[in-house]
């Protein structure tokens, strides 16, 4: 049977540690203090040790958004297939994103007609999410196209994130001319460029050599990470 040491008075706080190693074992005490700095002589004490973590996707183990891509999981945002594998290189659909943005940003669904002739042939899950992602100005289509089945760019799915960051920081956002932009932007327009620009200096992104490769498909990876510091950056 336990025995009582003592009681003190005062609220009951609760303490979550972090980013502990796999197969490691830690000690943990607790001290109490009390106003003239006097130490508790009892401090109980915990050993602990850590298991080996299991990822959820058989092809994740060891690749670089592997965190990235378990927390997107824990989160809803995004779904592994149906053999087990997360295909974290694969490109990000725009009917992918659209999905993966409502879940993200938790949006309840929108009853809007959508002008789109393409994406009858989707599950209606899916329908409902472009139809509420077009209601919140996420999305956009095409001559009444939405081209559900074309990748989505990195250029393209960092502005859609910043735009989502910049109207849930508001003023907190900070000026975007205090960044460095990527050397590899060309002809983007000034909103996307100081968009990548402040997302690669707040270290939510990351540059190769100063270069972002804006053209190339977003990956179900690289959106992972994006979503996940995007939460992170507007939950603070």
């Amino acid at each position: 049977q336990d025995e009582k040491i003592g009681s003190v008075d005062g609220d009951v706080l609760s303490f979550t540690v972090e980013d502990l190693d796999e197969n490691q074992s830690y000690a943990f005490s607790i001290m109490a203090v009390d106003g003239n700095g006097n130490s508790s002589e009892e401090s109980p004490s915990l050993n602990v040790t850590t298991e080996a973590a299991v990822s959820s996707f058989s092809d994740v183990k060891g690749h670089w958004a592997e965190g990235a891509i378990e927390q997107a999981t824990l989160l809803g945002i995004f779904n592994g297939y149906a053999d087990g594998t997360f295909k974290p290189d694969n490109g990000l659909t725009r009917a992918q994103a659209a999905s993966v943005f409502v879940r993200a940003l938790q949006l309840p669904a929108a009853n809007v007609a959508v002008p789109f002739d393409d994406i009858g042939d989707y599950s209606e899950a899916t329908q409902a999410d472009i139809q509420t992602a077009f209601a919140n100005g996420l999305v956009k289509g095409d001559n009444g196209n939405f081209k559900p089945t074309e990748n989505v760019t990195r250029a393209q799915l960092a502005l859609m994130v910043w735009r989502v960051a910049a109207s849930e920081l508001g003023g907190d956002m900070p000026a975007s001319n205090t960044f460095t932009s990527p050397t590899d932007m060309g002809d983007y327009d000034v909103e996307t460029i100081q968009a990548i620009a402040t997302m690669s200096g707040l270290g939510v992104i990351s540059l190769e050599d100063g270069a972002f490769h804006p053209t190339e498909p977003a990956t179900r990876a690289f959106a992972a990470s994006l979503l996940t510091k995007l939460l992170s950056l507007t939950n603070q």
